[in-house]
């Protein structure tokens, strides 16, 4: 039976499952990576009641492909098992936006449509964004890695959707968990020191504004890393050419574009959502999905940025 793996961080998880491929790891260890990669467990577990601790998928389509990967653990296996669960998420999700859109009145239908095609404009350009990450360095587990990426893509954005659903139907809130990081720990501690409502509301602001720090911190970062001689001098055998590399940041820039302009469409959603009916807790529920958003995103970068500092 294959090894389970407690998830605690995108950047974390790739160096400790992916860092033996460095050195002819086994393809069990790889099929392990893929089963997390297309399951970002401490992203939004709240929204379907997942546990935090990581150790098995928590829905039929993760069960899918873990059995799906079990039955097949070559490189060309995984990356059909990982496609088959993108489709899987990409159904489940228009099938729920379809359920949301019905639930809504009028204006809020039309800023989750909004938010919706923000999001799809998102994912085109990080795909493109993606094939170009993926592109540079060489080795069998990296169509693998662009392979789980995908579908984690429409997996998160299925997973928010369905939270959503469920408040609406449930016309209640519902908290959201995340694994621990500093950020995390402060806001804690803030909302024990001030209990009330409106001063939970305001130990999330400041811990949204950390959040947006720390993003652009792993943005500029990985901007920095995107060198075409840094990256030559680091991996020679890479064989990058220095179009590659700076197709690559462009590629990049124009992904953190379009997922600002999905961030500000999804929040302008939220408002929209949690401002229709007069329930101060609502303001508590809509900044866990604020919060879960951003650090959701800086999750991905410093993914990224694990790759071109050869974590691997």
């Amino acid at each position: 039976m294959r090894e389970r793996f407690s998830i605690r961080d995108r950047g974390t998880a790739r160096h400790t499952l992916a860092s033996p491929w460095a050195y002819w790891g086994s393809l069990g260890l790889l099929a392990g990576w893929v089963v997390w990669a297309v399951s970002p467990l401490g992203r939004i577990p709240g929204a379907l009641g997942q546990g935090t601790t990581g150790e098995a998928p928590e829905t039929p389509i993760d069960r899918q492909l873990e059995e799906c990967i079990d039955r097949d653990p070559s490189t060309a296996g995984m990356i059909r098992c990982a496609e088959e669960a993108r489709q899987a998420w990409d159904r489940e999700l228009r099938q729920t936006y379809a359920a949301l859109t019905q639930a809504l009145d009028p204006p809020g239908r039309q800023d989750l449509q909004r938010a919706q095609t923000a999001w799809v404009a998102f994912r085109s350009a990080e795909s493109v964004w993606l094939d170009r990450l993926y592109a540079m360095p060489t080795g069998t587990m990296y169509p693998v890695m662009r392979a789980g990426d995908e579908a984690d893509l429409v997996r998160e954005r299925a997973l928010r959707l369905q939270s959503y659903l469920e408040l609406v139907r449930a016309g209640g809130t519902r908290r959201e968990e995340a694994f621990e990081r500093p950020i995390d720990r402060r806001l804690r501690a803030c909302s024990e020191r001030n209990p009330t409502t409106a001063g939970r509301v305001r130990c999330q602001e400041e811990a949204l504004r950390a959040w947006d720090r720390e993003l652009r911190r792993a943005y500029r970062a990985l901007l920095r890393e995107l060198d075409p001689q840094k990256l030559q001098e680091r991996f020679w055998d890479w064989h990058l050419k220095p179009e590659e590399v700076v197709e690559a940041r462009r590629a990049l820039e124009s992904a953190q574009q379009a997922w600002e302009a999905y961030r500000d469409a999804e929040f302008a959603w939220l408002r929209r959502l949690y401002g229709q009916k007069a329930d101060p807790a609502r303001a508590l529920t809509e900044g866990s999905h604020r919060l879960s958003l951003v650090k959701a995103r800086v999750q991905d970068l410093e993914g990224y940025l694990g790759i071109l500092r050869d974590v691997f």
